[in-house]
């Protein structure tokens, strides 16, 4: 079954991602997030992607106004990390599936 996040809410994506990384949701509505919120920026960038139906440029736009080449980025990061890093797939799995809802 495919799944998609609220009907791809990027408001919603975010303030989720915020509340279960225990981060502010403003800590991630912004393209230069600081040093301790940038994996949690990664992480929301690539919920966003995969959870919603919007594309890179209006996800970066509700990330602070990052431009599309660093959502992908944050993606390429993501994915990397996920291959080399079994604690971070299965914190990202868990992430996603929280966060994700059965399409009706």
């Amino acid at each position: 079954m495919e799944r998609k996040a609220e009907g791809g809410n990027l408001e919603w994506i975010i303030a989720k991602v915020a509340e279960t990384l225990k981060v502010a949701p403003a800590d991630l509505r912004t393209a230069s997030p600081r040093t301790e919120h940038k994996d949690a920026w990664k992480m929301a960038a690539y919920a966003a992607i995969h959870l919603s139906d919007r594309n890179f440029v209006e996800i970066g736009m509700a990330l602070g106004g990052a431009s599309h080449s660093k959502v992908q980025y944050a993606r390429s990061q993501v994915e990397a990390r996920m291959a080399a890093d079994p604690v971070f797939r299965l914190a990202m799995s868990k992430l996603l599936e929280e966060l994700a809802v059965p399409l009706l």
